[in-house]
């Protein structure tokens, strides 16, 4: 019988107009301790999950990452309800007050939003 291996997070860091996005695949039970660190590292503030429920998402949230869970259909546009939170979300964060953390030179730079379906690419 073979060593079972661990996924470790496989991350895309995307920055466009003022906003910071982390692309990833989806933890799972086993390697949430991961992605939790991994995302602490990156000082994400947010984790849209848009996939079924996977992994239990109180490590996330113990670690001071709010989790939401907006799943929508494979190959499938989100709807409308899910993209007014996803663009609440986005004023919230990239546009609003007090959502910030501090650079190296003590600037306001907003912590990014790690979003993930199944496998980091799709929906």
């Amino acid at each position: 019988m073979g060593a079972r291996t661990l996924r470790l997070p496989i991350i895309t860091d995307i920055k466009h107009k003022g906003m910071h996005f982390i692309i990833m695949d989806s933890p799972s039970k086993t390697n949430v301790p991961y992605f939790v660190e991994e995302c602490s590292k990156l000082n994400v503030s947010d984790v849209v999950r848009v996939c079924e429920d996977r992994y239990p998402v109180e490590p996330f949230e113990n670690a001071g990452i709010c989790v939401h869970h907006w799943e929508f259909s494979d190959g499938s546009p989100p709807p409308e309800n899910i993209l007014t939170e996803w663009f609440t979300l986005l004023r919230n964060r990239f546009y609003g007050e007090n959502n910030s953390t501090h650079d190296d030179q003590n600037h306001l730079v907003p912590g990014p939003i790690a979003v993930h379906c199944i496998a980091g690419y799709g929906r």
